[in-house]
């Protein structure tokens, strides 16, 4: 029994030391690309600004319009940004998400589907309007060419 442990250990040991030859012999991974000026650190910090200002609004408009509208409502905030819709029309398109579909992007009436509650002629064969992103893509479209005026409650 000790034979065979003392093999056991041998073999243990003979495996690390291969793997250590192999990884001191391994080429050093490449470092990642970082910037190659102190202009191109400015930027690349602007940038990672920006994107940390961006996601702090979104955070504060998605607590807002939950508390306002609920849960379901709040949480299209970023896909609606992602979208394209510009944080002026949130206030509007959380209303109108509220209204239409209480945030459900099933939502579906028979001849009305989706979060902005788009008609069969807007969407049938085209798009799938139960994805909530797409959805919102699509209104944001719509706002871009109509405004407001498929949604004439408003």
């Amino acid at each position: 029994m000790n034979l065979i442990r003392a093999v056991g250990y041998v073999l243990c040991i003979a495996v690390v030391a291969m793997i250590a030859l192999m990884l001191a012999s391994a080429p050093a991974p490449a470092l990642s690309r970082g910037p190659c000026s102190v202009t191109q650190a400015r930027q690349a910090d602007a940038r990672a600004a920006a994107r940390a200002r961006e996601a702090h609004r979104v955070y504060l408009a998605t607590v807002k319009y939950t508390e306002m509208y609920g849960a379901n409502v709040g949480r299209w905030v970023r896909p609606a940004r992602l979208a394209g819709w510009p944080w002026s029309q949130i206030p509007t398109l959380m209303l109108v998400v509220k209204t239409e579909s209480g945030g459900n992007p099933s939502a579906w009436t028979g001849y009305y589907a989706g979060l902005m509650q788009f008609g069969k002629p807007w969407w049938e064969n085209k798009w799938n309007p139960f994805i909530g992103y797409v959805n919102l893509s699509h209104g944001h479209k719509a706002w871009m060419n109509n405004g407001w005026a498929p949604w004439p409650w408003l």
